[in-house]
């Protein structure tokens, strides 16, 4: 999180990947394993995380990516 924090909306492959629509995936490895968090930026470098999970398949789960991208909608709608 910290390296997000520092870099912003320039943090690229192979640390953040775009998966449509302005939500991204933050990869994050570690002795415990390996999570991915799900966020996106509004108004510049002010992150929102909508999910976070820890990886145990080596392909992103659907339903992660379908629960993020519905949270996305919900916070964007608040900021509104």
């Amino acid at each position: 999180m910290e390296e997000l924090e520092n870099s912003g909306p320039e943090l690229r492959e192979p640390r953040v990947r775009d998966v449509g629509n302005g939500l991204k995936e933050l990869r994050v490895s570690a002795r415990e394993g390996i999570a991915r968090g799900f966020f996106f930026f509004h108004t510049g470098r002010q992150i929102f995380v909508v999910h976070v999970l820890q990886k145990k398949t080596q392909k992103t789960p659907k339903t992660s990516l379908e629960l993020s991208r519905e949270r996305m909608k919900v916070v964007k709608r608040m900021l509104e």
